[in-house]
């Protein structure tokens, strides 16, 4: 993948992917699983996916490891440092 390369040419590390599911919740379907075990072996990353099955958008996060689905806690911040 392209995205690999980058990282890898930057010294950087990939902690994550993020995605959406436009018509279905923020959860890990069947193939975000595979995907997982594909791309992600040691289940390390954290999937955050951002669900538009409705008006309000979902944002979840998970770590996925041997098809065990593990959901991360998301913490949202303002942004203006106070805390």
């Amino acid at each position: 993948l392209d995205v690999e390369r980058i990282v890898d040419e930057a010294g950087a590390v990939l902690v994550g992917v993020m995605h959406s599911h436009t018509h279905t919740p923020a959860y890990p379907s069947p193939t975000d699983v595979a995907d997982a075990a594909r791309f992600d072996p040691l289940g390390i990353w954290v999937f955050i996916i951002v669900s538009l099955e409705y008006p309000d958008p979902a944002l979840r996060a998970f770590r996925i490891l041997d098809g065990d689905i593990t959901k991360v806690e998301v913490v949202v911040e303002d942004g203006s440092g106070s805390g």
